[in-house]
Protein backbone atom coordinates (compact mmCIF):
# COMPACT_ATOMS: atom_id res chain seq x y z
CA UNK A 1 0.00 0.00 0.00
CA UNK A 2 3.32 2.38 0.02
CA UNK A 3 3.51 4.49 -2.91
CA UNK A 4 6.63 6.14 -4.48
CA UNK A 5 6.72 9.04 -6.64
CA UNK A 6 9.60 9.90 -8.98
CA UNK A 7 10.72 13.36 -9.24
CA UNK A 8 12.01 14.36 -13.14
CA UNK A 9 12.90 17.40 -12.37
CA UNK A 10 15.07 18.40 -9.39
CA UNK A 11 14.43 21.42 -7.17
CA UNK A 12 17.28 24.24 -7.30
CA UNK A 13 18.61 24.04 -3.96
CA UNK A 14 21.78 23.83 -2.69
CA UNK A 15 22.88 22.80 0.82
CA UNK A 16 26.26 22.87 1.98
CA UNK A 17 27.91 21.47 5.04
CA UNK A 18 29.29 23.45 7.83
CA UNK A 19 32.60 24.95 7.53
CA UNK A 20 32.63 23.97 3.61
CA UNK A 21 32.61 27.26 2.34
CA UNK A 22 35.47 29.98 3.70
CA UNK A 23 34.22 32.94 6.13
CA UNK A 24 34.17 36.09 4.05
CA UNK A 25 37.49 38.08 3.99
CA UNK A 26 35.80 41.43 3.43
CA UNK A 27 35.20 44.00 5.81
CA UNK A 28 31.54 43.25 8.24
CA UNK A 29 28.65 45.29 7.73
CA UNK A 30 25.25 45.01 8.78
CA UNK A 31 22.34 43.82 6.66
CA UNK A 32 19.19 45.56 6.28
CA UNK A 33 16.44 45.55 4.01
CA UNK A 34 16.22 47.88 0.78
CA UNK A 35 12.27 48.46 1.83
CA UNK A 36 13.72 50.06 5.49
CA UNK A 37 16.69 51.84 3.61
CA UNK A 38 13.65 53.58 0.87
CA UNK A 39 11.90 55.38 3.72
CA UNK A 40 15.37 57.04 4.99
CA UNK A 41 17.55 57.52 2.30
CA UNK A 42 17.39 61.47 1.33
CA UNK A 43 18.83 60.54 -2.37
CA UNK A 44 17.07 57.73 -4.41
CA UNK A 45 18.39 54.66 -4.66
CA UNK A 46 20.14 52.99 -7.79
CA UNK A 47 17.38 50.50 -9.45
CA UNK A 48 18.70 47.75 -11.66
CA UNK A 49 15.87 45.22 -12.78
CA UNK A 50 14.90 43.61 -9.30
CA UNK A 51 17.82 44.65 -6.73
CA UNK A 52 18.30 48.22 -5.24
CA UNK A 53 21.40 49.65 -4.61
CA UNK A 54 21.34 51.90 -1.06
CA UNK A 55 24.33 53.79 0.92
CA UNK A 56 26.30 50.90 2.45
CA UNK A 57 26.04 51.09 6.58
CA UNK A 58 28.36 49.92 9.35
CA UNK A 59 27.66 47.43 10.92
CA UNK A 60 27.44 47.47 15.07
CA UNK A 61 30.83 46.54 16.07
CA UNK A 62 29.63 45.38 19.42
CA UNK A 63 27.64 42.23 17.47
CA UNK A 64 30.69 40.95 15.49
CA UNK A 65 31.85 37.90 16.82
CA UNK A 66 34.86 38.86 17.92
CA UNK A 67 36.62 35.91 15.48
CA UNK A 68 35.91 38.87 12.87
CA UNK A 69 36.27 41.86 14.59
CA UNK A 70 39.00 44.22 13.19
CA UNK A 71 39.39 46.17 16.88
CA UNK A 72 38.57 44.32 20.49
CA UNK A 73 38.71 46.22 23.70
CA UNK A 74 39.27 43.40 26.61
CA UNK A 75 38.80 43.71 30.23
CA UNK A 76 40.96 41.81 32.45
CA UNK A 77 41.09 41.21 36.02
CA UNK A 78 41.78 45.23 37.18
CA UNK A 79 38.90 46.06 35.78
CA UNK A 80 36.15 46.16 38.52
CA UNK A 81 33.96 48.96 36.63
CA UNK A 82 32.22 47.65 33.52
CA UNK A 83 30.16 50.40 33.33
CA UNK A 84 33.25 52.33 32.14
CA UNK A 85 34.25 49.96 30.82
CA UNK A 86 31.36 49.07 28.45
CA UNK A 87 31.14 53.03 27.92
CA UNK A 88 35.06 53.16 26.40
CA UNK A 89 34.33 50.35 24.06
CA UNK A 90 31.09 52.21 22.66
CA UNK A 91 33.15 55.10 22.28
CA UNK A 92 36.44 53.36 20.52
CA UNK A 93 33.39 51.54 18.09
CA UNK A 94 35.57 48.67 19.51
CA UNK A 95 34.20 44.81 20.12
CA UNK A 96 34.28 43.96 24.06
CA UNK A 97 36.21 40.83 25.41
CA UNK A 98 37.36 39.36 28.32
CA UNK A 99 39.59 37.55 30.10
CA UNK A 100 38.71 34.28 31.41
CA UNK A 101 38.46 35.28 34.74
CA UNK A 102 36.27 37.78 34.34
CA UNK A 103 34.39 35.48 32.31
CA UNK A 104 34.27 33.38 35.11
CA UNK A 105 32.78 35.54 37.36
CA UNK A 106 30.34 36.44 35.72
CA UNK A 107 31.07 39.81 34.55
CA UNK A 108 31.04 39.29 30.84
CA UNK A 109 29.32 36.99 29.32
CA UNK A 110 31.31 33.59 27.80
CA UNK A 111 31.55 34.26 23.80
CA UNK A 112 33.85 37.34 24.62
CA UNK A 113 36.43 35.12 26.44
CA UNK A 114 39.96 35.71 24.55
CA UNK A 115 42.50 32.77 24.79
CA UNK A 116 42.90 29.30 24.25
CA UNK A 117 39.17 28.36 25.28
CA UNK A 118 37.67 31.12 23.92
CA UNK A 119 38.61 33.26 21.04
CA UNK A 120 41.14 32.83 18.55
CA UNK A 121 41.78 36.95 17.74
CA UNK A 122 42.70 37.87 13.47
CA UNK A 123 42.38 42.12 14.53
CA UNK A 124 44.29 44.45 13.54
CA UNK A 125 44.12 46.23 17.28
CA UNK A 126 44.01 44.24 20.92
CA UNK A 127 43.88 46.78 24.12
CA UNK A 128 43.92 44.84 27.09
CA UNK A 129 42.88 46.76 29.74
CA UNK A 130 44.15 44.73 33.41
CA UNK A 131 45.28 42.04 31.70
CA UNK A 132 48.51 40.40 33.29
CA UNK A 133 48.86 37.77 30.37
CA UNK A 134 48.49 34.12 31.34
CA UNK A 135 49.70 31.60 28.39
CA UNK A 136 46.27 31.07 27.46
CA UNK A 137 45.03 34.24 26.70
CA UNK A 138 48.51 35.10 24.90
CA UNK A 139 47.60 31.78 22.26
CA UNK A 140 44.24 33.62 21.80
CA UNK A 141 45.94 37.05 20.53
CA UNK A 142 48.76 35.49 18.66
CA UNK A 143 48.00 36.64 15.42
CA UNK A 144 47.17 40.31 16.25
CA UNK A 145 49.02 43.60 14.49
CA UNK A 146 48.98 45.77 17.57
CA UNK A 147 48.70 45.19 21.04
CA UNK A 148 48.06 48.54 23.52
CA UNK A 149 48.63 46.93 26.87
CA UNK A 150 47.28 48.95 30.55
CA UNK A 151 48.30 47.16 33.21
CA UNK A 152 50.09 48.24 36.34
CA UNK A 153 52.75 45.33 36.36
CA UNK A 154 55.89 46.38 33.88
CA UNK A 155 56.93 43.02 34.13
CA UNK A 156 53.40 41.37 33.00
CA UNK A 157 53.41 38.85 30.31
CA UNK A 158 50.95 41.03 28.01
CA UNK A 159 52.94 44.56 28.30
CA UNK A 160 56.12 42.53 27.04
CA UNK A 161 53.80 41.30 23.94
CA UNK A 162 52.67 44.85 24.12
CA UNK A 163 53.62 47.32 21.31
CA UNK A 164 52.48 50.30 23.31
CA UNK A 165 51.94 49.92 26.93
CA UNK A 166 50.45 52.42 29.21
CA UNK A 167 51.78 51.48 32.65
CA UNK A 168 48.66 52.60 35.18
CA UNK A 169 45.66 51.21 36.79
CA UNK A 170 43.38 50.24 34.25
CA UNK A 171 40.74 52.10 36.41
CA UNK A 172 42.30 55.20 36.12
CA UNK A 173 42.87 54.74 32.66
CA UNK A 174 39.23 54.48 31.25
CA UNK A 175 37.61 57.84 32.72
CA UNK A 176 40.81 59.74 31.38
CA UNK A 177 40.82 57.80 27.81
CA UNK A 178 36.60 58.42 27.83
CA UNK A 179 37.32 62.34 28.99
CA UNK A 180 39.87 62.35 25.69
CA UNK A 181 37.57 60.98 23.39
CA UNK A 182 34.53 63.58 24.09
CA UNK A 183 36.75 66.37 24.07
CA UNK A 184 38.18 65.12 20.26
CA UNK A 185 34.45 65.18 19.74
CA UNK A 186 34.09 68.68 20.45
CA UNK A 187 37.29 69.33 19.08
CA UNK A 188 36.01 71.26 15.71
CA UNK A 189 38.86 69.86 13.25
CA UNK A 190 37.46 66.32 14.37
Amino acid sequence: MRRERVVQALPQIMTLEEDRVAAYAGLPHEILHTDSLMEDAAETPVCTSRVRIGDAIAGDPASLPLAEAPFVVAAGNGVHDFTTFGEVVRALRATPGASRVVCDSGHMPRQTQVGASGTVLDASCYLAMGISGAPQHLQGIGRVETIIAVNTDLHAAMVARASLAIIADAQDVMPALLRLLQQEGESPCA
